[in-house]
C-alpha cells in the first residue's frame, strides 16, 4: 500500500493530510520498502515508488512504526504459513522457494492489526493483496484496498472521481489490486452520500 500512495507525491501528501495520526506500517514492511528503494528490480516504477514512500512516510514520519514482540512470534508464524499455503493452493503445486520467502510483510501487518483489535482498538487494514486480505477476513480484521482509500479523498473533496481513477490505474501497475475487486471505472469512485448513504464516507 505504501508503494500505491508514493506513485504519486501530490496523492502521498494528500493521505498524510487526511488520515494524519491514523497510519501504521511495522518494522518488517519498512525493511521490506528500504530494500526495494536501495535494489534495482525489473518492475517499472516499483524502485522509485519505494524511495518516495521511504521519504514521505518512513523518514517523514508519517506512519507508525510498530514492532513485533516475543509474544508475537506464534500468531506471525501461523498467519505466515496461513498466506503461503493460500498462494501455493492457488498455484496448485507445492510452495516454491520464492513462495516460501515472501509474505513477511503481510503477516507482520495482520498480527499488529489482530494485537490492536485484541486492545480495543478500531483498525483498518490497507492492503492490494488480495491473498493477505482474504487472510485477514478469516481472522475479522477489515480490509480496504487503494481505490477504497481514493474514494474516502473523493468523499472528502480532495480529488475528482476522474482524478482518482487515473490515479488508481496508474498505481495499479505496479501494485495491483485483485482484478475482481478494482474499480472498473471514474463511476465506481463517486461518492454516494446524496443516494442511498456512502459506504466510504461512513465506513
Amino acid at each position: 500500500m505504501l508503494f500505491a500512495a508514493s506513485v504519486d507525491a501530490v496523492c502521498g501528501s494528500r493521505m498524510v493530510r487526511h488520515y494524519r495520526g491514523r497510519l501504521h506500517t511495522t518494522d518488517v514492511i519498512v525493511a521490506e520498502v528500504r530494500h526495494r528503494a536501495t535494489n534495482p528490480t525489473n518492475k517499472p516504477g516499483v524502485q522509485e515508488a519505494a524511495e518516495e514512500a521511504v521519504r514521505m512516510f518512513i523518514d517523514g514520519a508519517a506512519v507508525a512504526i510498530d514492532e513485533l514482540g516475543p509474544g508475537d512470534v506464534w500468531m506471525f508464524e501461523s498467519v505466515l504459513q496461513q498466506l503461503r499455503q493460500l498462494e501455493a493452493a492457488q498455484a496448485d503445486g507445492p510452495a516454491s522457494p520464492q513462495v516460501r520467502a515472501k509474505h513477511g510483510g503481510e503477516a507482520s501487518a495482520i498480527v499488529c492489526c489482530l494485537r490492536e483489535m485484541d486492545s480495543g482498538a478500531r483498525v483498518v487494514f490497507a492492503t492490494n493483496d488480495g491473498g493477505a486480505s482474504r487472510v485477514a477476513h478469516s481472522r475479522q480484521v477489515h480490509t480496504r484496498h487503494f481505490g477504497h482509500l481514493l474514494n474516502e479523498l473523493v468523499c472528502a473533496a480532495t480529488y475528482r472521481n476522474e482524478e482518482a481513477f487515473a490515479l488508481f490505474e496508474r498505481a495499479n501497475r505496479i501494485t495491483g489490486v485483485p482484478a475482481v475487486a478494482r474499480p472498473q471505472g471514474e463511476q465506481d469512485l463517486s461518492c454516494q452520500a446524496a443516494a442511498d448513504g456512502c459506504t466510504a464516507c461512513v465506513g
